[in-house]
């Protein structure tokens, strides 16, 4: 063998070894790469989104409120926003007077939802209702009149289901027979009346003994007309709370008013606010409501008995 090859043969041994190591621990490296799950790579795991903080949950309740999303549609409602604020951090700025406020606006539409006849949107309400205060008034006469809905749903059903059960059924053979018999029957004694039927025919009405049950019932519906006809005062304001400014509205020079229906309890303070109508819309209920929650009133009076009522106002937004 020449010594050209025999100088080369350490050379090629070497680039054989080195080729032989290279490939040995390359190819565990790429194994364990294929081998790792999707889930585990750092790219899947940064996708994921943050979730949202208390602040940012409180603006977008408030989003909600601005465009009247009060209580509806559901999952995407004030009530359950600021709920959600509540679980995440219950000393949020702002949140127990918001959750204060939605009280008289969640029962407007719980009272809706029973108008409407729809039971299934009513008891969603009523959640609702429950969750902001338990022991809320508000909240058991709610309970209530949702008890008392399906108790006319249900009695309503059974008359249905009763008349198109009687529909249903034809009349039978016997109870036609009877009044066909009994027809020539009562012919024969209006041909011969007896002298006390006559005498009770043509008895004129003034002939009607003192002290029987028609003369006693006069006296007593002229008795109870005039509590009846008593005159309800209105209820009339004795402290008035001014309602703030939004400072979005003020910012951007944006005037409005708010029209509110409510009730004035016997102790003058008032229950049950609803938002009749307003311009532009969403934009000052919330300040309107909660200044009206603390306005006082003199109740409505009956014969000088204090008596709940409902009545209406205006609060004008003016920047002047």
């Amino acid at each position: 063998m020449s010594a050209p090859v025999l100088r080369l043969r350490p050379l090629l041994l070497t680039i054989a070894i080195a080729t032989l190591i290279n490939g040995c621990t390359d190819a565990p490296s790429d194994q364990a790469t294929a081998a790792l799950p999707a889930h585990a790579t750092p790219t899947a795991a940064a996708s994921q989104p943050a979730p949202a903080s208390a602040t940012e949950m409180m603006r977008r309740a408030n989003d909600a409120f601005r465009a009247n999303r009060i209580a509806a549609p559901a999952g995407d409602n004030a009530v359950e926003i600021f709920l959600a604020v509540r679980d995440l951090d219950p000393q949020q700025t702002g949140l127990s007077e918001a959750l204060v406020e939605l009280m008289p606006l969640t029962h407007f539409a719980f009272e809706a939802a029973i108008r409407n006849r729809d039971p299934a949107e009513a008891e969603r309400l009523l959640a609702l209702l429950t969750r902001l205060n338990r022991e809320s008034a508000v909240t058991q006469s709610a309970q209530t009149q949702l008890a008392q809905f399906r108790q006319q749903l249900a009695a309503q059903a059974e008359a249905e289901a009763s008349a198109r059960i009687a529909a249903a059924q034809p009349p039978s053979p016997a109870s036609v027979e009877p009044s066909v018999a009994a027809a020539p029957e009562r012919k024969a004694p209006r041909t011969k009346p007896t002298p006390a039927v006559v005498a009770d025919a043509v008895r004129p009405p003034t002939a009607t003994p003192a002290g029987s049950s028609g003369e006693a019932q006069q006296p007593t519906s002229a008795a109870v007309t005039p509590a009846t006809t008593a005159l309800l005062t209105a209820p009339r304001p004795l402290a008035k709370v001014a309602p703030d400014y939004p400072p979005q509205a003020r910012s951007r020079k944006i005037e409005g008013f708010v029209e509110l229906e409510f009730l004035v309890n016997t102790n003058g303070s008032t229950d049950a606010i609803r938002v009749v109508r307003s311009e532009p819309e969403g934009l000052f209920d919330r300040n309107a409501v909660r200044a009206l929650m603390r306005w006082k009133f003199k109740p409505a009076e009956r014969d000088g008995v204090p008596e709940a009522a409902t009545t209406r106002t205006t609060m004008n937004f003016r920047l002047s």
